[in-house]
Order: C-alpha cells, then sequence, then structure tokens
C-alpha cells in the first residue's frame, strides 16, 4: 500500500472532522428503554422475563432531555437479583463528529449522553460496556490488541490511533476497518461503538421499586429540511398526512417570503419502546408519553397518531395495558 501517512483525501467529513462542527444530518440515533440482561461472551445480552412485571412507564421527550420513570414489581415470592441495562444508540466516526455537542464525563467516558439513574430516590452510577462492530462483527479484541479504544469517547482514541504504526494502520485499512488513507491528520474508522449500560439491581418479592433516569438525546438535524419533496423513508417513517404536509408546507412559503428563500429544519429523535415488552407478559399496565415540541409553531410528525395535544407545546397519550409493537420516531419541524 505504501506509506499510508503521505495520503490524503479532501472529503466533506474532513471538515467536520477538523472543526469539530456539531451539525448532524438524518435521523437520531435509537435510545431504548430497560431491559433485564445477562453478561455473555460477547457483551452485554438483552433479555425477557416473566417474573418481573413493569406496572407502569412515565416518559417524557424533548430535543433536549429524554425523562423516565418505571414502577416495576417482582411477581415471585423470592427476592431477585439481576442486571438491568440500557441500550446507547449505536456510534460510527461520522456520528461523533456531527454531535459535537455532547460532552463525555471524564469518569466515564463511554457514557456520552450523561445518562444517570436512580433506584427508589437513590443515585445509581452504571457500568459501561463498549464493544466495536464491523459487518455485524464484534472487533473488540482485535482493536484492543493494536491498542485502539472501543469506545470514540475516550479521550486516548485519537492519539492512540495517531500513534499506531504503518504496518498496523496498513493492516487494519487492508481489512477494511480503517479508510485507506488520512483526512486532515486523521484515519477514519468503519466499525461501530455499542456502549449499554448496566447495574445490578434487587427486586424484592412482590414490592415496587422505582427507577428514574434522564439523559441528553442525541438528535438528526437537517437545517435544510424541504418539505415540497419528502423522500418515502420520511413519509413512511413518520406517517407524514394531508394536514403535516400542508402544515410544512406553509411553513416553507411563509419563511421563503420572508428571507427569500425557504429556509426549514429539521430534528429527529428516536425511542426504542418495544424493549420495554421485554417484561412480564410483554405489556405495561400503565403507559404515559409526553412529547414536548419547544415552540407552538412547531410541527410535530410521528407515527403514534394517539398523541393528542395538551398544550401549546405538549402532546400526551396514555394507554392501560400497552404492548408496544412499534418504536418511536419523531420529526420536528421549525421555521428559520
Amino acid at each position: 500500500m505504501g506509506s499510508m501517512k503521505t495520503r490524503a483525501r479532501q472529503l466533506f467529513l474532513a471538515t467536520m472532522v477538523g472543526l469539530g462542527v456539531g451539525v448532524g444530518i438524518g435521523a437520531g440515533p435509537t435510545f431504548s428503554d430497560d431491559s433485564v440482561a445477562s453478561l455473555a461472551a460477547g457483551g452485554i445480552v438483552l433479555e425477557k422475563t416473566e417474573d418481573i412485571a413493569l406496572l407502569s412507564e412515565d416518559l417524557f421527550i424533548s430535543r433536549d432531555e429524554v425523562r423516565v420513570r418505571f414502577e416495576f414489581r417482582n411477581e415471585t415470592v423470592q427476592a431477585i437479583e439481576t442486571l438491568v441495562a440500557f441500550a446507547l444508540p449505536d456510534t460510527d466516526i461520522e456520528a461523533y463528529h456531527k454531535h459535537g455537542d455532547l460532552v463525555a464525563p471524564p469518569d466515564n467516558p463511554a457514557n456520552f449522553i450523561g445518562f444517570s439513574i436512580a433506584v427508589d430516590g437513590r443515585p445509581v452510577v452504571p457500568t459501561a460496556e463498549t464493544r466495536a462492530v464491523f459487518q455485524g462483527r464484534d472487533i473488540t479484541e482485535d482493536l484492543a490488541r493494536a491498542g485502539i479504544p472501543a469506545s470514540f469517547f475516550d479521550p486516548a482514541f485519537k492519539a492512540r490511533l495517531q500513534a499506531l504504526p504503518d504496518t498496523v494502520l496498513s493492516d487494519l485499512a487492508d481489512r477494511g476497518l480503517l479508510s485507506d488513507g488520512m483526512v486532515y491528520g486523521m484515519y477514519l474508522p468503519h466499525w461501530k461503538s455499542r456502549t449499554r449500560l448496566y447495574w445490578n439491581q434487587a427486586f424484592p418479592p412482590g414490592q415496587r421499586v422505582t427507577i428514574e433516569h434522564a439523559y441528553k438525546p442525541v438528535v438528526g438535524i437537517n437545517p435544510n429540511f424541504d418539505p415540497r419533496h419528502l423522500p418515502d423513508y420520511e413519509t413512511g417513517r413518520y406517517c407524514i398526512g394531508t394536514t403535516a404536509s400542508q402544515r410544512m408546507k406553509a411553513m416553507w412559503d411563509r419563511s421563503a417570503h420572508r428571507l427569500g428563500y425557504g429556509a426549514v429544519t429539521s430534528y429527529e429523535v428516536d425511542y426504542l419502546l418495544t424493549t420495554g415488552g421485554n417484561w412480564r407478559g410483554g405489556t405495561i399496565d400503565h403507559f404515559r408519553l409526553t412529547v414536548e415540541t419547544g415552540s407552538p409553531e412547531t410541527v410535530l410528525a410521528t407515527c403514534h397518531d394517539e398523541l393528542r395535544k395538551t398544550g401549546p407545546k405538549t402532546y400526551v397519550v396514555e394507554r392501560r395495558a400497552y404492548e408496544p409493537d412499534q418504536d418511536l420516531h419523531l420529526l420536528f419541524l421549525e421555521e428559520r
């Protein structure tokens, strides 16, 4: 391959890598509900249980914060202690640089969303497990042998990658794990980081256990959203019907009249509701979802058509014996 350090490519992504621009294009990564988990050879595995019931879930989502309050109950006569895990979205180097506003805590760099948790009102510090995945294969140990952390948010990640000998860089590039040239002084990884936050949780027999957590969502941002030409994936992903299309078009027309060009920004937030079905019976006894748009003028599009407007900026849905069969995809549109 020759000396890799002499090769550089002028890619658009290089601008984001070099400058750390915090702008995202496309859908937001997906987060999940808590789930029972086990430690397997390939890392944390989310599982199902029939011993613990999810009595209630109160979920709040905005572009700035996600808050969840769960109530569980051990349905057996024996005490249960198990792992509970929360799945963070998979990240690649492009997503990492698109979201430069994320600040990983120095004592736990894998927790790049600032995830906090309390059990029955008492703070709990979760353990983070990060694995590196390439084309469906776990390559964590391969990277470890080369001295490369699996998490892009590890403070040593960039320095260790840049310090690798040419022979190692060439080998990683030949295997498709790295770009075959430098982009503004950095080789671009082609793998994804997969992080699970987990903790040991005790469930006394017959008692309620309340678990609350909060974090900053990773939001997909498109500053040049054009509602006049909606791709099929947007129409189907967010169930954009006639009314929403008309509101989007009106927003576009207003900005065009005011600025001389259409200026609409979209924000996308995803949430994996279906992992809530991993508890007893696959149902949530009482489910409540609140979505806050941030502005009364914001247009919200989602396939969860049961959401009802309850205030200038809020939408709410409540369900009994809720069996989540679809995940939550939210599209927020604002006029610039």
